[in-house]
């Protein structure tokens, strides 16, 4: 859990102690009726005014989905930061290099740095259909007539390219007309299955990062252009982020629970 979380937490108890404390020390002086559990009424007889407390469950649920936002924004916070820090088109490719060069040592095992990674964006005269088993393949539009496929048009193709001892790996994806991030293959191509690879598994982050260095890297281009791109790559990895932390956010979660128990069993204690 962040240091932030952790505040957030002591605070909330701090809290909840405080106007506990306080409901106390208001039927010392005032005296005080409790309803079912659910409620606590106080009442100053000498000024005659009533203050309700809100029901402590309630409560304790509105903090755990602050803090489930809180986590989310602290991602974007941290994410906005970074690529807010970047300068030029070249600290750009550099960065989502490093990204994707880390996922892919950790996909393959290997220990490759941002020097043995090549990007390229490209859209050449081909379409895309998909076979028999869904897999995106690729033609020329003649071809894909000539086999009765519905096709998908033209599509940003992404390639990334990685040294290797024996010459170089390469991994090929497109983005569909949904947005989606996809591998793809010669229409003839054989291929084995159809597995998750490390362009996959970034979705939007390398193609926003090419499209964001290219913005920069173009004089023409207005602030709120890039300004735009930014954002878009911002959101890419906003997104992957929040996705790879699964098993972070289930630690949180309970953490969370264990305070939430905390408070409850000082509470069942104190009344």
């Amino acid at each position: 859990m962040s240091d932030k979380k952790e505040g957030l937490m002591k605070k909330f108890i701090k809290w909840v102690r405080a106007g506990l404390i306080g409901i106390a020390g208001a039927i010392g002086i005032g005296g005080a009726t409790i309803g079912d559990g659910n409620e606590i009424k106080r009442l100053n007889e000498g000024q005659g005014i009533e203050a309700e407390i809100e029901d402590k469950k309630t409560a304790h649920e509105k903090f755990q989905e602050e803090l489930s936002v809180e986590a989310f924004d602290e991602i974007r916070i941290e994410t906005s930061n970074e690529v807010g820090e970047l300068e030029n088109s070249e600290e750009v490719l550099n960065y989502i290099k490093q990204i994707y060069i880390e996922k892919y040592n950790e996909n393959n095992n290997v220990k490759k740095g941002i020097e043995d990674v090549r990007f390229n964006k490209s859209s050449f005269d081909k379409v895309f259909f998909e076979d028999e088993n869904g897999i995106l393949r690729y033609c020329s539009e003649k071809e894909a007539k000539e086999m009765g496929k519905p096709i998908d048009g033209n599509l940003p193709i992404i390639s990334a390219t990685v040294a290797d001892e024996k010459g170089a790996i390469q991994e090929n994806v497109a983005q569909k007309s949904n947005g989606e991030i996809v591998n793809i293959y010669d229409k003839d191509e054989q291929i084995l299955g159809d597995e998750d690879t490390t362009l996959t598994q970034l979705g939007d982050v390398v193609l926003a990062g090419i499209n964001y260095s290219t913005a920069i890297e173009q004089d023409g281009n207005s602030w709120k252009t890039k300004k735009d791109y930014e954002n878009k790559l911002i959101n890419a990895l906003t997104e992957y982020r929040k996705e790879q932390e699964p098993q972070q956010e289930e630690t949180e979660k309970e953490n969370t629970n264990t305070v939430n128990e905390q408070i409850q069993q000082e509470d069942d204690e104190r009344y």
